[in-house]
């Protein structure tokens, strides 16, 4: 039986618009740095590449990589921008019917969120998209391993089962795979009707989830 249903945040609960990475510009004027030569596309790209080492999120770190990526000089500043930057913009498109579905779901299951990204920022998001209220816990990769690591879903097994677990998000590598290994169960949001072919039980509108749990 189901106890706890954990989700992702981006592409799951809300969507991502690639105009968004307009803010990372904005952090660089704030910063007096230039913003010639792509250069917040190249910070948005090494953030990426940095998420691939599948370690935790740490600032520090994260800047270093940066600068050894890029050929530059930015001061770990310029992360706390970032963070603040995109946990105040980036809470505008909800994913179409969730707000019913979560209604719904918070009255049966324990909600929580894991996201590979900084805590602080995406707690800042959920609360700006107003839907913060339905989860017991909102979980970023510098608590827990980057996800698909099953060392990050094993922060939710203090007191249950992983059977007891089931795991939402839109990319079954990155959301899915993980928790699979450990025994949680999958469910694929599959909004953009991609994935012909998987292992995982899946639907494209967050209205059919009445129909599987």
């Amino acid at each position: 039986m189901i106890k706890k249903i954990i989700f992702d945040l981006d592409n799951t609960l809300l969507m991502f618009d690639d105009k968004q990475i307009d803010d990372y510009k904005n952090v660089l004027k704030n910063a007096g740095f230039s913003c010639e030569n792509d250069e917040a596309a190249k910070i948005y790209k090494a953030i990426g590449n940095y998420e691939l080492q599948r370690i935790k999120y740490d600032k520090e770190s994260l800047i270093n990589f940066i600068n050894n990526e890029l050929g530059t000089s930015y001061p770990v500043s310029l992360i706390d921008s970032i963070i603040k930057i995109i946990g105040k913009n980036w809470t505008n498109n909800i994913a179409p019917n969730l707000i019913e579905t979560l209604d719904y779901l918070s009255s049966k299951y324990e909600l929580y969120v894991l996201t590979n990204w900084f805590t602080e920022s995406q707690v800042m998001r959920l609360k700006g998209a107003k839907i913060d209220h339905y989860f017991k816990e909102i979980v970023g990769s510098d608590m827990c391993d980057i996800k698909p690591n099953p060392e990050s879903y094993e922060y939710f097994l203090k007191d249950t089962e992983p059977s007891e677990c089931l795991m939402i998000g839109d990319r079954p590598d990155i959301d899915l795979d993980g928790a699979l290994k450990i025994g949680m169960n999958g469910l694929l949001y599959d909004y953009k009707l991609k994935y012909k072919d998987t292992k995982y039980d899946k639907f494209n509108d967050w209205k059919q989830i009445k129909d599987i749990l």
